[in-house]
């Protein structure tokens, strides 16, 4: 136990500067739609889209009047502008910065030896992938309740349910990534290899995006929580997935750590 507190010591900082992140850039969001609304020019876009050589195959007329329609929406804002945007980006620097040190922290300046002195190998692990595992579980709870906690007073609706429900999805998919930047740190012997191989991963897996058959593969879309923005819910099957995947890098790196040299 004493291991897994100096590891969330360790983390602390980090942990706390990006709560204040999330809890500031939320709140602000959120609770000033009209402000962020009152910025964006709609006879500007107008004017762009006329002139726009597509402007000949698309009723301009009519997606103005939609945009309007959705700019008037709180709720799609809230999910746009805080879901679809801003939190899964944080929540993204989040899983790289409480993983990428973890072990290659200690490859990189030969304190691991001393750690094994004193602990197994097994607890060493346990301690830094629970430590780091959990402070990431409790940003993405922060980030999925507070749209929650400002809704009363902002005039739109959220309920626990859908918090709730965000919460599964985003967690899951966020975990994914967090257990492949542990993998990576494992296999490193100085910080800066994991960060460069997360920042690769994550470019990887914006391809699917650009073919269509593999567009379910579009890890982003579950860890902004689409689905169930657009009433279908949370998509189980990708959850599913990603606690399996999860598990998976996690063994790995298990029966990587326990056989390396130090």
């Amino acid at each position: 136990m004493n291991l897994f507190i100096k590891e969330v010591n360790d983390l602390k900082t980090r942990f706390l500067a990006l709560f204040l992140l999330i809890g500031i850039s939320g709140y602000f969001i959120i609770v000033y739609y009209d402000f962020f609304i009152s910025l964006m020019n709609i006879n500007t876009i107008k004017d762009a889209l006329e002139i726009s050589p597509l402007s000949r195959y698309m009723d301009t007329g009519a997606i103005m009047q939609q945009l309007a329609l959705l700019l008037n929406n709180i709720d799609f804002y809230v999910w746009s502008q805080w879901f679809g945007k801003n939190l899964y980006q944080m929540i993204i620097l989040s899983t790289i910065l409480l993983a990428f040190s973890s072990f290659a922290r200690e490859a990189e300046q030969n304190t691991m030896s001393f750690l094994l002195s004193n602990f197994t190998r097994r607890q060493i692990f346990t301690s830094k992938i629970l430590a780091g595992g959990i402070l990431l579980m409790l940003l993405v709870t922060e980030g999925c309740f507070l749209p929650l906690m400002l809704a009363p007073g902002s005039g739109y609706s959220f309920t626990v349910v859908k918090a709730c429900s965000y919460l599964l999805q985003m967690v899951s998919a966020a975990m994914f990534l967090y257990a492949a930047v542990i993998l990576f740190s494992v296999l490193s012997k100085d910080v800066i290899k994991p960060i460069i191989a997360a920042i690769i991963l994550l470019m990887v897996l914006a391809l699917p995006r650009l073919i269509k058959f593999l567009s379910s593969l579009y890890v982003y879309r579950y860890l902004s929580g689409y689905d169930i923005f657009v009433g279908n819910g949370v998509h189980y099957i990708s959850v599913l997935l990603f606690i399996l995947i999860t598990a998976a890098l996690f063994t790995l790196s298990w029966q990587i750590y326990k056989k390396k040299d130090f």
